[in-house]
């Protein structure tokens, strides 16, 4: 007799493999997602407390001991991740920076899926104020000119947008001693800082500084950033900081690379919104939780116990 051939997919041995596989990919993708929580709420985590997040056992279950979720409570929920920690995740699409005094919006081009009312590709007029006589105009795409970019803001703040009407555009401040350049106009006016290594602004603090790039780099490299907001464009971003030299002319940030300048302000660039001041972190999914496993496993390990729990879902 001929032997009955079987398709490879219906073995035993090819079917518990792949049940195995897949089981592995989710304990690791949830397990990644828990990690990455963390990291957007407290920043780096400590390694001790990284090597108790990790997928074990069947069912995409993500295992830890009692004494490891003890540990990681105390390190992260009691302060130790969150004071080494710069941006922190507050909720509701905004992220504070806690070295600047400074909230931006999570989605760094929200005018692409929000214009507050105004009208995309539409001659917005001249900004009051603004004597450069471009007028204002905002793309679908979020790009947009320096006025269009202000009255954005200005229809932000009406809509008292997650509560606040104090959005503005990201400042440039001069001087900058940090900057690679440094130009003076004259006029009794301060050294004008372009180029590279612009730390002053809140662009460049938040490009070398917070996101750990380096001239060359684009914003899209930085993992830390990366984490922390959404719809970053590798492009050029508008600062509200008009030129004093020519008021013609505003200051922007060039994400492809990490360089300051100025340019006329008819540019079709990206915005992004900030503001000053910190607002109250939401609390992270299964804070309460942790906290209660915490205090539990300390006191277990008071007691010389060492027990396993199995953690299936953290939000």
């Amino acid at each position: 007799m001929f032997p009955v051939l079987v398709p490879l997919e219906q073995t035993r041995a090819y079917q518990d493999i792949f049940a195995k596989g897949k089981a592995d990919g989710e304990a690791k993708g949830k397990a990644d997602g828990l990690k990455r929580l963390l990291k957007r709420r407290f920043g780096v985590l400590p390694r001790v407390a990284e090597s108790f997040v990790q997928p074990i056992g069947r069912r995409g279950a993500m295992k830890t001991t009692l004494t490891g979720a003890g540990l990681l409570a105390g390190a992260l929920l009691l302060g130790g991740g969150a004071a080494r920690a710069a941006l922190i995740d507050a909720g509701n699409g905004l992220i504070n920076d806690t070295t600047l005094n400074l909230v931006w919006t999570q989605d760094a081009n929200l005018a692409a899926s929000n214009t507050f009312g105004l009208a995309t590709g539409t001659n917005l007029g001249l900004y009051p104020g603004d004597t450069s006589g471009y007028a204002g105009i905002i793309n679908a795409d979020g790009t947009m000119s320096w006025a269009g970019a202000r009255f954005w803001i200005d229809a932000m703040n009406a809509a008292n947008y997650k509560g606040y009407h104090d959005w503005r555009l990201p400042a440039t401040a001069q001087p900058d001693p940090a900057c690679g350049d440094q130009d003076d106009p004259g006029g009794g006016l301060p050294l004008q800082g372009n180029g590279f290594n612009c730390t002053g602004s809140d662009l460049g603090h938040l490009f070398y500084t917070e996101g750990g790039l380096a001239v060359g780099d684009s914003i899209l490299d930085s993992t830390i950033l990366d984490d922390h907001f959404l719809n970053m464009q590798s492009a050029v971003y508008w600062s509200g900081t008009e030129f004093a030299p020519s008021p013609g002319g505003a200051w922007y940030f060039y994400t492809v690379n990490g360089r300051q300048n100025a340019v006329d302000k008819d540019g079709q660039f990206y915005g992004w919104a900030v503001r000053p001041g910190q607002v109250a972190a939401a609390p992270l999914p299964a804070t309460g939780l942790l906290v209660a496993v915490g205090l539990m496993a300390l006191g277990a390990t008071r007691r010389g116990r060492r027990a396993t729990w199995v953690i299936r879902s953290c939000g």
